[in-house]
């Protein structure tokens, strides 16, 4: 499937660093598999992502639904680029 824009949805605004950068959290609900989520540019360049921003997307929400967490890592014209989001010492 694609990616539908009436399942995504700003959750939180987040805090904006010293140097002007805010972040946002947000949901995303589809009956898209993690697969087909995680693929290259399934979010839009305009669907108000922006580096950084958090999306827990609900997915196979027909079948077996599953819950996981990504960063934002990067926004073109072409699509944002997700990274699976994991606890990792900084």
């Amino acid at each position: 499937m694609a990616f539908d824009a009436k399942g995504l949805s700003r959750t939180r605004m987040g805090g904006t660093s010293a140097a002007g950068v805010s972040v946002s959290e947000f949901s995303y609900a589809t009956e898209d598999a993690a697969a087909v989520v995680e693929g290259a540019n399934y979010f839009p360049g305009t669907c108000g992502l922006s580096k950084g921003d958090k999306v827990s997307a609900h997915m196979v929400l027909g079948g077996t639904p599953i819950l996981k967490h990504y960063m934002v890592t990067a926004v073109a014209t072409g699509g944002c680029t997700i990274a699976i989001q994991t606890a990792t010492a900084g």
